[in-house]
């Protein structure tokens, strides 16, 4: 990180500079609150205290709410504007769907970019759109997932339903993600249905098979309500349910959370670095394997050689504690951390940066731009390094922003800038050695977009 200090950089402007445009946003507080107010804005009249203490991952939430709260976020017009736009793909961005008790769901996608075929088919045929990852497209949508997403730090989603009267879209099934479903126009009847009482359907981390009618009837209803515009009904991962129309349409977003964010994905996650660590300073775990082991190993040996086989599980067990105790519980968190910094939207404030010169020098005070959009880690060859989401693309999940690699002095005084948001920090304190460091450093986050001058 050591950037030329004469150089037009780009400083991003955060969002609370700006006038509010949609009812979930407030002027005035940093991206993070931002975040915690959308969440608010969301499972309203609960509160978050409540919602989290009695609603979260146990039990389905019906929230009514005023028929204009979501009046702003997208419409039908908007939805047709899009389909006849040519920039969604079947079965990327798109898929027309309907759902018969008898046949089950069907896919009538047709190959390459959307038409006006596929909104015929919902005016005229009766079957249903789902757009999928509407971020992309719709500005409401983008910056309420990506502020969402400051606060609970991991992915959002969201889908757009667009069912006509009469008709349902999708078979029974449960999801492997927590869901927020706000009913934007018209109305639809929802039938969730009880867990079994083993819970073996409880929090499931993949979505289900379609169930048939018959199945989901057996378990018995759990809620049946129908949701009118204004209204959200959240739905924990893992409870079956279906949803048609009546007598008018229905447009819906579901905004969707916590999918494959678990304590499994962090163990999972934890092991693998658990097992190279240990590999890594423990020869036994790099010794051969014993000779022939499958012959007396494997559920078809059960039954064969017990004195071979309990030998071999003593000193199986031996080497996972070897594991267990160089678990790496920081680096594994770290791990996790680097997937969603990859994964995440970019952040509002990174559709608002201009370039500006800025003259960096000691009693400058700097902040970072936003809260939570860059991390220091460490690299898998030992180095820190600073992962970057503001370059990263509504366009496509997985695409990696930007990293870079940091000296160990560098990635403290990162690290404490970050930290210090919202507040701001004059240079003269950045904890660098040398002064021409302090301002190299801050000139090379300005350059990132990471952070900005005060004054």
């Amino acid at each position: 990180m050591s950037p030329s200090r004469k150089r037009k950089a780009s400083q991003a402007f955060s969002q609370n500079d700006q006038t509010p445009r949609y009812p979930f946003e407030k002027k005035g507080i940093s991206n993070i609150q931002q975040g915690r107010h959308a969440l608010e804005w969301l499972i309203h009249p609960v509160s978050l205290e409540e919602f989290f203490s009695s609603c979260f991952e146990k039990t389905p939430k019906l929230l009514r709410n005023d028929s204009s709260k979501f009046s702003n976020i997208t419409s039908i017009a908007q939805i047709k504007g899009l389909v006849f736009s040519g920039k969604l793909q079947y079965g990327k961005q798109v898929d027309v769907t309907h759902y018969d008790t008898e046949k089950g769901r069907i896919t009538l996608n047709e190959t390459g970019v959307c038409n006006k075929n596929a909104w015929n088919k919902f005016e005229s045929n009766g079957y249903s759109l789902r757009l999928l990852r509407p971020q992309q497209h719709i500005e409401s949508i983008y910056r309420l997932c990506a502020y969402l997403e400051a606060f609970v730090e991991c992915m959002v989603g969201a889908n757009i339903y667009l069912t006509p009267a009469k008709s349902q879209g999708f078979a029974p099934h449960f999801d492997d993600i927590d869901a927020f479903i706000c009913q934007i126009e018209g109305q639809k009847r929802w039938r969730v249905y009880k867990q079994r009482a083993d819970g073996l359907d409880h929090l499931p981390r993949k979505s289900s098979i379609d169930f048939d009618q018959e199945e989901v009837e057996e378990a018995g209803c759990y809620l049946d309500v129908v949701l009118r515009e204004g209204d959200v009904l959240y739905l924990p991962r893992g409870y079956v349910h279906q949803a048609e129309t009546s007598n008018v349409h229905s447009l819906h977003v579901t905004i969707s959370m916590f999918q494959q964010w678990t304590w499994a994905d962090l163990l999972l996650r934890s092991f693998k670095v658990a097992i190279e660590s240990a590999a890594a300073q423990d020869m036994r775990l790099r010794r051969t394997l014993p000779l022939r082991f499958t012959s007396f190993m494997g559920l078809s040996n059960a039954n064969g050689d017990q004195k071979k086989r309990r030998r071999f599980e003593e000193k199986f067990y031996k080497m996972f504690e070897s594991v267990i105790d160089k678990y790496p519980i920081d680096s594994a968190a770290d791990a996790m951390a680097e997937l969603f910094m990859q994964q995440r939207l970019p952040p509002p404030i990174a559709a608002n940066r201009n370039d500006s010169e800025q003259n960096v020098h000691l009693n400058s005070v700097v902040k970072c731009t936003a809260g939570a959009v860059a991390r220091v880690i460490m690299g898998s060859d030992g180095l820190p390094m600073l992962l970057n989401s503001l370059s990263n693309s509504k366009e496509s999940t997985g695409c990696r922003g930007e990293s870079s690699k940091c000296l160990p002095a560098e990635a403290f005084a990162v690290d404490k800038l970050l930290k210090a948001y919202p507040h701001s920090v004059r240079v003269r304190d950045v904890t660098m050695a040398k002064e021409q460091d302090r301002i190299d450093l801050v000139e090379g986050l300005i350059d990132m977009g990471l952070v900005k001058v005060v004054r």
